[in-house]
């Protein structure tokens, strides 16, 4: 078994089997007297307000740092269903509304910035900078364990409604999801 301390204050225990695992968490638990983070799976019933894209927040709503899964809208279209991981409240990249603005960051400079982004690029193509305007996104906390299975989620959910996916997602996307919804490959 080794411990090392990583940069960032945690522990990082490794060489354990699962007994060993299990033992050493409830160790620390009772000693220390923490807190179990062990998150349930979210329920879609609680979004955000839509923040319209020409909105400027100081500070940030921490809801909105948070990891998560968005929904970006084209006027009341769902055009972008996305997650991110990174925890605003844990690390220095702010979570969700930081994918909002790398989005509005590629669609002001018209994909001139030294990372676009992806989804970006697309709304660039099939709408325009001028459209900018008339885009909205709602956020939904989510623990980082679970982000990519609760986008998954939606996605299936909006295709087996749509038939079809949001306009901005990408090629992966829509052969991960059909796959998934037809089981055709």
């Amino acid at each position: 078994m080794q411990i090392q301390e990583q940069r960032n204050g945690n522990l990082l225990i490794t060489g354990m089997d699962k007994e060993m695992s299990a033992f050493m968490k409830d160790m620390i638990i009772n000693l220390l007297e923490v807190q179990d983070d062990n998150p349930e799976y979210p329920e879609f019933g609680d979004w955000s307000d839509r923040v319209s894209m020409t909105t400027y927040n100081k500070p940030v709503p921490t809801e909105y740092i948070r990891s998560g899964v968005y929904k970006i809208y084209h006027n009341d279209d769902v055009i972008y269903i996305g997650e991110t991981r990174c925890d605003g409240t844990v690390v220095s990249r702010k979570g969700m509304w930081s994918r909002r603005s790398d989005f509005r960051s590629t669609v002001q400079s018209e994909g001139k910035v030294k990372n676009p982004y992806g989804n970006a690029l697309k709304f660039l193509e099939l709408y325009g900078v001028n459209e900018l305007v008339n885009v909205s996104h709602e956020f939904h906390y989510v623990h980082p364990k679970y982000c990519k299975e609760a986008e998954k989620d939606l996605l299936k959910e909006y295709y087996t409604t749509h038939y079809t996916l949001p306009n901005l997602q990408s090629e992966i996307d829509y052969k991960r999801i059909k796959v998934k919804c037809t089981n055709i490959k």
